[in-house]
C-alpha cells in the first residue's frame, strides 16, 4: 500500500448524520460536545473535555471503540447514557453468521479490497464461530489471510491510544496506523457481539498481526494509556519484543479532537504542530500525568 492510500483521516458520522473525525469508533463519544468546543481557546478546550477524557483512561482504544458512540454529559460525574440502537447484537445474532446483522457491511468492505464474496463469507464464519464457540484460533487465520491488506514501509509504522482523532493526528504526521490500511474496510465500525471480552480477541489478533511486521522506527502517539488496552497489552509488547531492531519513539498528546497538540516532559502543551519525541514508555506516562491537573 502506498502513501497516498493511507493518507485520509477515518471519518465518523455523529448522531445527527454529520461527518466529524471524533472519537467515533474509538473515541467514548465526544461528538456531543465537539460543537461547543468550537471557538475556544486550546485551555477552556481541553478543560470542557477533561470529564470525557478521565472515563475514558481505563478503556482507551479498542474497548472504547467499541463502546461508542454514547450521549456523553459534559457535566462531570454525570452517567453516561447509551443509545439502544447502536448497541451490539446479542446471542440470536451469533446463530447463523450470515444472518448477523453486520455480515452485509464485512461483505461489502472485503469485497470493495477485491476479496470475492465466499471468501468474505469464509472469514466471517470464523469471526463469528469464534466468538460463539470461544475458538480464538479462528481469529489468527482471519489475520493471515488479511495481513496482505496492512503492509506498512518500514519507518512509517504509528500506533496509538486515546480515541480515533488520536489514529487521525498520527496519519497527518505521515504515519500509517491500523485505521489506514485498506482491510480497515471490513472491519471499520463493527461491533460483533455485546460482550467485550469476547470481541476484544478478534482486535488483539488483527493488531498483533499488523504489529508483527514492523521494521525501524515506529512511532506511539498517547493521548491516555491504560495498561490492560490492545496498546498498553498487545501491541507495545510485541514492539518491545522486536529488540534493537525496532527503535520507538513515543509522544504524548492532549486537547480535544481539533485541537490536539503534543506535550513537553513536563505536561505543558506545545505550539500547534509542533512535536516533542519521547524515548521511553514512562516519560511518556510522565508527561501525561502532569498535564491532567491542567483540566482536572
Amino acid at each position: 500500500m502506498n502513501d497516498t492510500q493511507t493518507s485520509a483521516p477515518v471519518q465518523r458520522t455523529d448522531d445527527s448524520g454529520a461527518a466529524s473525525s471524533g472519537q467515533g469508533h474509538g473515541g467514548g463519544g465526544t461528538s456531543s460536545v465537539r460543537g461547543a468546543l468550537r471557538g475556544m481557546s486550546y485551555d477552556e478546550g481541553a478543560s470542557a473535555l477533561a470529564p470525557v477524557q478521565r472515563a475514558e483512561s481505563a478503556a482507551c482504544d479498542r474497548e472504547a471503540m467499541w463502546r461508542a458512540p454514547v450521549q456523553m454529559e459534559r457535566k462531570p460525574g454525570a452517567p453516561v447514557q447509551r443509545d439502544a440502537a447502536t448497541d451490539p447484537p446479542g446471542d440470536a445474532a451469533l446463530a447463523d453468521p450470515k444472518t448477523h446483522p453486520e455480515f452485509g457491511k464485512f461483505k461489502a468492505g472485503a469485497v470493495a479490497i477485491g476479496l470475492t464474496e465466499d471468501r468474505a463469507l469464509e472469514l466471517w464464519t470464523l469471526i463469528i464461530e469464534g466468538i460463539r464457540d470461544r475458538k480464538p484460533g479462528n481469529y489468527e487465520i482471519v489475520a493471515d489471510a488479511l495481513f496482505q491488506f496492512m503492509q506498512v514501509k518500514p519507518g512509517k509504522m504509528a500506533l496509538w491510544s486515546g480515541g480515533i482523532a488520536t489514529s487521525n493526528y498520527a496519519v497527518s504526521k505521515g504515519k500509517q496506523t491500523l485505521e489506514a490500511q485498506s482491510f480497515y474496510q471490513c472491519t471499520d465500525g463493527l461491533k460483533l457481539y455485546n460482550d467485550w471480552s469476547r470481541v476484544r480477541p478478534v482486535w488483539a489478533a488483527l493488531s498483533k498481526k499488523f504489529v508483527s511486521q514492523c521494521q525501524g522506527e515506529v512511532h506511539c502517539y498517547l493521548r491516555g494509556y491504560s495498561e490492560t488496552s490492545i496498546f498498553g497489552e498487545v501491541e507495545h509488547n510485541v514492539l518491545v519484543g522486536k529488540g534493537a531492531s525496532v527503535t520507538i519513539i513515543y509522544h504524548a498528546l492532549h486537547g480535544p479532537d481539533d485541537d490536539i497538540r503534543e506535550l513537553g516532559a513536563d505536561g505543558k502543551p506545545l505550539a500547534k504542530g509542533a512535536e516533542n519525541p519521547l524515548h521511553s514508555l514512562g516519560d511518556c506516562r510522565a508527561a501525561l500525568a502532569a498535564a491532567a491537573p491542567r483540566t482536572a
